[in-house]
This record gives structure tokens, sequence and C-alpha cells, in this order.
């Protein structure tokens, strides 16, 4: 067996916790925690959005001598889990005299152009509401009650509260996916678990076949001692003869 084809000395033996080398134990930790993390932040962020309810009262209507006064009342309630920004709030009202706003640190801002009221409100934190009372001087031909538009940034107005899942319902889709994402790791550390016994045994081949070259060579050492000292008994004993005859 020449040198060149000798097998190449075996590397220490790696370490390992459980069957599987501890840098594949950190992957997998690493994936675990990303795959948890991950599952919390989606389900924050998907029960996580602005809400606004509408509720548009009837036009209160007065008698007067020559006209019919009368208001309209439009309350809007940011009842989401998140705030809701660039909140507009549009009807039609014919005949508008004044526009009152409430609370007033909403600091919303009352445009009224022909007959079209406009309230907009930059940011209403969960649980804020606005009240908007539109007083016209004239209801005749005034509908019972007008049509509100109610909008947002990524929210339209909704005369309905918010049904939002129960606690308990979060926490089932919550545990469900993080045991899904164990399981998943567990297959992983399973495979991991798998090629470190064959990476094991492939190492203690390589170790089996480079003590089986070096008993080889030892045993070529010793064929080629045994043939040299063979070789220099039969030069001594022919030279012992030559001297003998002369």
């Amino acid at each position: 067996m020449s040198a060149d084809s000798s097998p190449q000395k075996p590397t220490a033996k790696e370490k390992t916790f459980l069957g599987a080398p501890l840098e594949e134990w950190s992957k997998g930790v690493i994936v675990l925690l990303v795959g948890i993390l991950g599952t919390l932040f989606t389900v924050w962020f998907t029960g996580s959005k602005p809400h606004l309810t509408v509720k548009v009262s009837d036009i209160a209507k007065f008698q007067g001598d020559k006209h019919n006064p009368g208001f309209a009342s439009v309350n809007i309630q940011s009842d989401g889990s998140k705030e809701a920004e660039e909140v507009e709030c549009q009807f039609t009202l014919s005949n508008v005299q004044e526009v009152k706003v409430s609370p007033a640190n909403l600091n919303a801002t009352v445009v009224v152009k022909d007959a079209r009221v406009s309230v907009k409100a930059a940011v209403m934190n969960p649980g804020e509401s606005m009240t908007i009372a539109a007083y016209t001087s004239n209801t005749a031909g005034v509908p019972e009650r007008p049509e509100v538009s109610v909008r947002g940034k990524g929210v339209i107005g909704d005369p309905t509260p918010p049904t939002s899942p129960s606690t308990w319902i979060l926490w089932t889709i919550t545990i469900g996916t993080c045991l899904g994402n164990i399981l998943i790791v567990w297959s992983s550390f399973q495979s991991m678990q798998k090629r470190s016994v064959e990476r094991q045994a492939e190492h203690e081949k390589r170790m089996a076949d480079h003590e089986q070259f070096m008993a080889e060579s030892k045993h070529q050492r010793a064929e080629r001692q045994a043939e040299h000292d063979k070789f220099m008994a039969a030069m001594e004993l022919r030279r012992a003869e030559q001297q003998k005859n002369s």
C-alpha cells in the first residue's frame, strides 16, 4: 500500500448533546425562538387594529314662526385596539349655521362648503369618542337622517361595534402554533441525530481503516526487515565459504 493511498488521520470527536452536535442544537434553538416570537408578533399584530363605530341620530326638528330649525348629531367611537389616524367625517346638511365638535382636545377642524360638512381629527386613541352637532336654520326638505361617511387611515366607519375574539381563542392559536413549531424543530433534531449517528459511524470506520493501515504498514516493515536479515545472512554465509576455499 503506497503512502498516497493512506487514509487521512481522523479528526477529534465533536461535542454532542442527546446525540446531536452542539452546533446543530444551537441552530435548532434559534429556529424555535424565531418561530415562537414570530407567532406572538403575528397574533398581536392581527389583533391590533383600529375600529370606528358610528352612530347617527335622527335630525331633531323644531317648529318656528318662519323656519323649522334643527340639528343633526353624529357620534364616532374609537373602540379598536389601535389608534385611528386621519379620521374624517362627512355628511350633507343644508342651511348649516354652526357645527360644534366635542371634546375640544381632539383639535378637530370643521369645513362647511355647499351644504357639505367635513370634520377631521388627526388621531383618536382607543376609547376616545367624538360628537358632532350640526345646527341648521331650516329643516324643510331635509331627510330624517343624514347620510354620514366616516373613514380613517386603514379603517372605515362601521355602525356596529367590533367583535374581537376571546382571550382563550388567542391563547389557543398561540399555543397551537408554538407546539407546531416545537414539533418541526423536534423533527429537525431527529434528523440531526440520525446524521450525527451516521457521521459517528463514518468516524469510527475511518479510525478502523487508519488502524488497519498502521497494522499493515507494520507488517510490511517486518516482512522487509526479515527479507533484509535473510539476505544479509546469505551474504555472510557466502563470504565465509569464499574465505574457506581460499
